[in-house]
């Protein structure tokens, strides 16, 4: 039944949250909870916002993420278990040295994070991340932090692998499903491909045998647009020529582009920025001249090409440079953010490398790798996002509940509810944990130190999901272009070769084939004097 499932019961709490507060006089202390009051009713009231954030969780229906999770976590279970047995020991004996060594440190901050094990637990943790919000340890403790830093990069790192090849096993099915379907799609093109050639081929040869022999042949005459296709293709020496003076220029104008923000470079005098102003001028003219011939060759991919556009971007630099240097010296001095904006402009010239044919086919397998882990990333980026805004719910309320029913001085009760006041505020500080950096760990001594521990570990298999789903994509692009060469060789080899002559249509010129006759069968010859 719908009802008995994870996705039933999340839509139910999440309805029942929002129901309650469609009334005005829920809707208020709903949203805005009092974490003073200890009562029943007043902790249910402080539910409401987190079971209304709930409602994320009816994405799975868009996307089974959590389920493919948990598929993934089936199948590498043995290998998490060893992973996690390694971690943990890592993680308690690490945690106990630090307490031996620094419960009675002098730096209150660091005593009070280690004033006993289970406190320290959080703090450990996160150390073992590569994350240190503290710093102020004696000398006593420091050899434990190399050893055990080490020892932790390797535990967090094996999560990673293993997180990263699980996701790589379990889409490799669909991707060989994928590859095979591609290949019989290239077959039935290829078959289409003959088909139509050889129509044109016929009809080609039957309009040769209309056209008498008096007819003077024609010739094909070279339009301006072939030319410049030529030229664009390096079909021809000056072609060659002008896209290796292109390249040179990209590479100048970079290297004019860096050397313009030095301020080092802009000290030494107005010579010097008229020189470099000069080589962004010449090496814009021949910019243009380039987008011009890709004009002649293909006048609408101005507007349809990406790397068009783009070359049309990289044009307006020049233009913006050339019009601001012929201003005064007092308007050029009073406007340096126009100077700002063109030289990041003229810096996005680097994209047009991608556009250079040494490189095309690696640019165009790292393309065909995002086209295919783009579908596949909308898991993880769902998984992040609702785990990001409940989690940031439920330290919401942790912090302030915590800390409401503790001693109300600063002092003695730790805890981050200045951070942790609203649900945007929450949100920010949520994903700067996320991705690792502890900018804060002095959580309350409750179940929002202990959402610590789960946010570490979370994070860790967060990033290592991307990670899995890249490789797979790229190492299927891979499968796949190999796949493709392999077939474009036999085809190759195919049309070289000569299909053998069958006996009935062997031409009367040519002798029989000549067969092998057995040694002691043959005739002795007569030798004649």
């Amino acid at each position: 039944m719908y009802l008995l499932s994870f996705i039933g019961v999340v839509d139910l709490l999440s309805l029942s949250a929002f129901i309650i507060t469609l009334t005005p006089a829920m809707h208020d202390s709903g949203l805005h909870p009092n974490y003073d009051s200890t009562r029943a009713k007043d902790v249910w009231r402080d539910l409401i916002l987190p079971l209304r954030l709930m409602r994320l969780m009816m994405l799975e229906s868009w996307t089974p993420a959590i389920q493919s999770l948990c598929d993934v976590i089936w199948m590498q279970a043995s290998a998490l278990r060893k992973a996690c047995y390694a971690l943990v020991c890592v993680w308690y004996m690490f945690t106990v040295s630090l307490y031996v060594l620094e419960k009675d440190s002098e730096d209150d901050e660091i005593s009070a994070r280690f004033h006993n094990v289970l406190v320290g637990l959080p703090h450990g943790l996160i150390h073992l991340t590569g994350d240190y919000p503290c710093t102020n340890y004696s000398s006593l403790s420091m050899p434990f932090h190399l050893v055990f830093l080490i020892l932790g990069m390797c535990c967090t790192g094996t999560f990673t692998g293993i997180f990263a090849g699980g996701f790589v096993e379990y889409l490799g099915a669909q991707r060989d499903l994928e590859r095979r379907q591609a290949a019989e799609e290239r077959v039935q093109i290829m078959v289409s491909a003959v088909s139509v050639l050889q129509r044109r081929f016929r009809v080609r040869q039957k309009q040769r045998r209309d056209v008498s022999s008096a007819e003077l042949p024609r010739y094909n005459q070279v339009t301006i647009q072939k030319a410049a296709q030529r030229l664009l293709r390096r079909q021809t020496s000056l072609g060659r020529v002008f896209m290796g003076l292109a390249q040179a220029a990209l590479i100048i104008n970079i290297l004019n582009t860096m050397l313009e923000s030095i301020p080092e470079v802009e000290a030494l005098g107005p010579e010097a920025r008229r020189s470099l102003t000069l080589v962004e001028v010449v090496t814009g003219l021949i910019f243009a001249i380039e987008f011009f011939f890709h004009f002649l060759a293909n006048p609408l991919g101005l507007f349809t090409t990406p790397m068009r556009m783009i070359d049309f971007v990289c044009l307006v630099p020049t233009i913006m440079r050339i019009k601001f240097e012929l201003e005064s010296t007092e308007t050029q001095n009073g406007s340096p953010g126009m100077e700002a904006f063109i030289e990041s402009i003229a810096a996005c010239r680097i994209i047009r490398v991608l556009d250079w044919p040494g490189i095309a086919r690696e640019v165009k397998a790292v393309k065909s790798t995002l086209r295919s882990a783009l579908p596949s990333l909308a898991m993880p980026a769902v998984i992040s996002l609702e785990l990001w805004v409940l989690t940031a719910g439920i330290f919401v309320w942790l912090e302030n509940m915590f800390t409401a029913e503790g001693d109300e001085s600063e002092d003695s009760v730790p805890s981050d509810q200045e951070h942790m006041g609203s649900i945007p505020d929450a949100l920010y500080w949520c994903s700067i944990y996320l991705l690792g950096e502890w900018a804060n760990d002095e959580f309350t001594d409750g179940a929002g130190s202990r959402m610590c521990i789960f946010y570490c570990l979370c994070g860790v298999a967060l990033f290592s999901i991307p990670v899995g789903i890249m490789v797979e994509a790229g190492q299927s692009t891979l499968l796949k272009i190999a796949d493709e060469r392999r077939e474009l060789e036999e085809f190759r080899q195919a049309a070289r070769g000569r299909a053998p002559v069958a006996p009935e249509k062997r031409p009367k010129s040519l002798p029989e084939p000549v067969k092998d006759v057995p040694a002691e069968e043959a005739e002795p010859r007569k030798v004649v004097d």
